[in-house]
């Protein structure tokens, strides 16, 4: 949900500066665009996501184990 927003936030700030006019000039679609920043906040929030998880088992001992 985190990454949706972000996605949302940054290409509001692009219609704003008016730089999202120069990458639609570019030869990548719209999908293309969008995609990639949607893929970028996918990729960042993962990671937090996992070292989030990484110092909680680590650091506070917190065993990782499925629900059954």
């Amino acid at each position: 949900m985190t990454g949706t927003l972000l996605t949302a936030l940054i290409v509001a700030r692009e219609w704003e500066r008016g730089t999202m006019e120069a990458m639609l000039a570019s030869p990548a679609s719209m999908a293309e665009i969008i995609g990639a920043k949607l893929g970028t906040y996918f990729v960042l929030g993962m990671g937090s996501m996992g070292m989030s998880v990484l110092i909680t088992v680590v650091v506070f001992g917190v065993p990782f184990r499925a629900a059954s």
